[in-house]
């Protein structure tokens, strides 16, 4: 079961949230024009973070020991200079 899951409308904050410990993903937005901002996604049965073409970055997003070796999955709209990686990742020891 998914932690947080966005399915419709347009333009909703997601922000600030933790989705820990789900049996699937941690964060899913299935819809594009919603923002992202500071939200956590650890040791969840599939993606950490899955967003839909046209999720915007607001920054500030983690995710660890997720199923899903890459973490997070999604593009992000915004200019180059504006333009973040969706889940800011563990450095590896």
């Amino acid at each position: 079961m998914t932690g947080i899951s966005v399915d419709g409308g347009e333009g909703n904050v997601i922000e600030r949230n933790t989705a820990a410990d789900k049996l699937g993903d941690g964060i899913v937005l299935k819809k594009e024009g919603h923002t992202i901002v500071g939200n956590a996604a650890n040791r969840n049965e599939g993606w950490g973070i899955y967003a839909d073409v046209g999720t915007i970055d607001g920054g500030g997003n983690t995710a660890s020991g997720n199923a899903e070796p890459s973490q997070c999955f999604g593009p992000v709209v915004g200019s180059p200079q504006e333009r973040q990686r969706l889940c800011i990742l563990p450095s590896k020891v």
